[in-house]
């Protein structure tokens, strides 16, 4: 991943996918402005959950929750939170993440 010369989104959803790498900066507020950090190439890394969440899925279906809402945010147009036409990596997470609140709020203690 690191030799690509293009943009990457890698979606994490897993427990605890907020500690996916040690040594890097996670950004996960509303001031991260993708587009402008990401230029021509970079990396974006959506997570389901913190360092030290749960990500849950729900019995008896085939995604698990924050998947499945990215799944949703995509297909039907949802996640254009600023009906601009276009889906920014931002408006895809904070849209799945708004959607499946409670389902990944468990702290590991």
């Amino acid at each position: 991943m690191s030799g690509s010369r293009c943009s990457q989104v890698v979606i994490l959803d897993c427990c605890f996918s907020g500690a996916f790498a040690d040594g890097l900066t996670v950004k996960g507020d509303e001031t991260v402005d993708i587009q402008s950090q990401l230029g021509g190439k970079g990396r974006a890394v959506l997570t389901a959950s913190t360092s030290t969440q749960y990500a849950l899925e729900q019995q008896g279906e085939d995604l698990s929750v924050y998947t499945r809402f990215i799944v949703e945010g995509i297909e039907t147009g949802a996640a254009d939170i600023d009906n601009d036409g276009l889906i920014s990596t931002d408006e895809l997470h904070r849209y799945a993440q708004k959607k499946s609140s409670g389902s990944c709020t468990n702290d590991v203690t």
